[in-house]
C-alpha cells in the first residue's frame, strides 16, 4: 500500500502475506481504561483493518499469512517477560483481535 508501513508480499501460487503495521495507528493504553474505551481501542486503525479484511476476502492461490510484529496470543494479561507483565501484544486489544479472528 503506497505511503503505508503495512504491505502485502505475494508469490503465487505459494503464498500471500499481509504484514501488519502494529505501531503507527495503535491507540494508547491505560490500566484505568473503561470497557467502552477497550471496545474502541485499536492496534491497526480503521484503514489498515479495512484493507486487511479486503485481503482476507480475496481468493488467493496458496497460503495466506498475517505477519504481526507483536504477540497474537490469547493468554490475556497474565503473559510475562523477564518476570514483568508483557504489555506489547494483542492482549490489550481483545475486541479488535476477536473481530479479526471472527472475520
Amino acid at each position: 500500500v503506497v505511503g503505508e508501513l503495512y504491505f502485502i508480499e505475494e508469490k503465487p501460487p505459494v503464498y500471500s502475506i499481509f504484514v501488519l503495521d502494529t505501531r503507527s495507528y495503535r491507540s494508547a493504553t491505560s490500566s484505568s481504561s473503561s470497557s467502552s474505551d477497550e471496545r474502541r481501542r485499536t492496534m491497526l486503525g480503521d484503514r489498515q483493518k479495512m484493507e486487511l479484511k479486503a485481503w482476507l476476502s480475496r481468493d488467493v492461490e496458496g497460503w495466506k499469512v498475517i505477519a504481526s510484529s507483536v504477540m497474537w496470543h490469547d493468554r490475556g494479561l497474565d503473559a510475562t517477560y523477564n518476570g514483568k507483565p508483557y504489555l506489547d501484544g494483542w492482549a490489550l486489544y481483545p475486541e479488535e483481535r476477536e473481530e479479526i479472528l471472527a472475520f
